[in-house]
């Protein structure tokens, strides 16, 4: 009777294992459906929150910014939450065709990823105008200029395979090939608390000490530099997510101004204000009108390959 009981217990945690599987591949599959793709640019035509003014930043954050490259901001944007959830989701019913390629590639890192974001869905892009994140940074930096280089949707991280848990990684492979590492902010925004054990937030290595960020509420933004050694606190070998955990990630550029590499519609000016010959520019598609002004402004293609590796590995 023991042993009975002992299988049909095995037997009943394996079946609600596989059904946890099964959900969990389910946003990842959805992607590949092609009849639910796009190829222009989204408008979920999502309503933006009135907003009142931007969040001060403490000297306390601004020095722990400086002294250890990680700060995490609490509270900062609730009232952008619910906007950029609508915003996710209508992107992930409705897949930008470009999605499909960053999704295959991180099969075994991702349930879905995006990358470009603001090229291929106003809504992200009017997040970025209109939020008060570039402000955040400014303050941050002590800049006058804050662009936007690439902004990215996470969803659902797992360990890939063959990659260590305990493996750093930093993002320096992010912030385009004309950018400077000192200058770039990397924003890292969850669109929901935190999960069971912080499943999805990340940990920080810092020169004596690690940081963990696993309380993680709607609201709050990590800000950190591209060249902070970080990873991602994956589900344990066999479990998933409740439900799906959805971040949006993007690596902004301060500066204070003047003739530089990044003053390209292609980087758009987001503070102190948006540049509206850049808003026609895009308007006119002209951005990134050819390959050699990818390559111009991304690097060259075993540069690409080297970032593309590093979605796969976490490197």
């Amino acid at each position: 009777l023991t042993a009975a009981v002992a299988l049909s217990s095995a037997c009943a945690l394996r079946g609600r294992h596989l059904r946890r599987l099964r959900r969990s591949r389910e946003r990842f599959w959805q992607t590949l459906d092609f009849r639910s793709w796009t190829t222009g640019v989204q408008d979920p035509k999502a309503p933006l929150p009135k907003v009142s003014s931007c969040p001060d930043i403490s000297e306390t954050e601004v020095r722990e910014f400086e002294e250890n490259g990680v700060v995490l901001l609490r509270g900062v944007i609730p009232e952008w939450v619910p906007y950029l959830k609508q915003v996710t989701l209508h992107q992930m019913d409705h897949p930008q065709v470009t999605a499909v390629l960053t999704s295959l590639r991180t099969f075994f890192s991702m349930d879905y990823v995006q990358a470009g974001l603001f090229l291929t869905n106003q809504g992200y892009l009017d997040f970025w105008y209109s939020s008060c994140i570039a402000q955040l940074v400014a303050k941050l930096k002590g800049s006058k200029e804050v662009r936007l280089i690439v902004d990215q949707l996470n969803v659902n991280p797992y360990l890939p395979p063959f990659t260590e848990p305990e493996k750093f990684h930093t993002d320096v492979g992010v912030i385009s090939a004309v950018a400077e590492e000192k200058d770039v902010v990397r924003c890292w925004i969850p669109l929901q608390k935190a999960q069971r054990h912080g499943l999805g937030t990340l940990e920080f290595q810092l020169k004596d000490r690690r940081i963990r960020f696993q309380d993680v509420e709607e609201g709050d933004v990590v800000m950190f530099t591209p060249t902070i050694p970080h990873r991602v606190l994956f589900p344990p070998d066999g479990e998933t997510y409740e439900q799906d955990r959805c971040v949006v990630i993007a690596s902004l550029h301060a500066s204070n101004g003047g003739p530089h590499p990044l003053e390209v519609p292609e980087f758009p000016r987001l503070f102190p204000e948006r540049d509206e010959s850049e808003v026609q520019a895009r308007a006119n598609k002209r951005l990134y009108s050819n390959l050699d002004r990818y390559f111009e402004l991304w690097g060259k293609p075993t540069q690409l390959l080297d970032e593309w590796m590093q979605f796969i590995t976490y490197r």
